[in-house]
């Protein structure tokens, strides 16, 4: 195995790593806003609706 494709194949799996990385962290921000819009939208107990 020579040098240029070992290094090519660190570089593949680097720029895979980011990718899948910066998914899941898109994945992680939006669930995260998504699970707080839906309590911010719930109507509170404790106070009745207008």
């Amino acid at each position: 195995m020579s040098p240029e494709r070992f290094y090519g194949l660190i570089e593949l799996l680097l720029v895979f790593g980011a990718v899948m990385a910066w998914a899941l962290w898109q994945w992680w921000d939006w669930r995260k806003w998504r699970r707080g819009r839906e309590q911010r939208e719930l109507p509170p107990k404790d106070r009745p609706p207008h």
